[in-house]
């Protein structure tokens, strides 16, 4: 690690911050006596959860009855992009740290 952050100083301005802990909110925490490391968006999955009004919901193998007709809680017809928004960030822990949470994932 010195070697690399020594060989990028000589070609870039580089300031060193240290060991992270945060990283496109995904936490990472390194233990200092195994030097394992964890990576985890918990944090950022109960910001979700509270966002989009999820904090009280069970969850079930299929999550959604296909033939649902979604429609708006207030009545006034305006469907925002937040189903959008959510399906995005899912994927994005999907993806990140959570490959487990895709519907595709494959049994090892």
């Amino acid at each position: 690690m010195n070697k690399a952050k020594s060989d990028l100083q000589e070609m870039f301005e580089v300031t060193d911050l240290g060991e992270p802990s945060k990283i496109v909110r995904i936490e990472i925490t390194i233990d200092p006596k195994t030097g394992d490391i964890k990576l985890t968006q918990m944090k950022y999955i109960e910001e979700l959860l509270r966002k989009y009004g999820l904090v009280d919901m069970n969850g079930v193998a299929v999550p959604m009855d296909l033939n649902i007709k979604f429609e708006t809680l207030d009545g006034t017809g305006d469907r925002s992009n937040s189903y959008a928004s959510l399906v995005g960030s899912l994927m994005f822990i999907a993806v990140a740290t959570r490959p487990d949470t895709s519907a595709n994932t494959a049994k090892v």
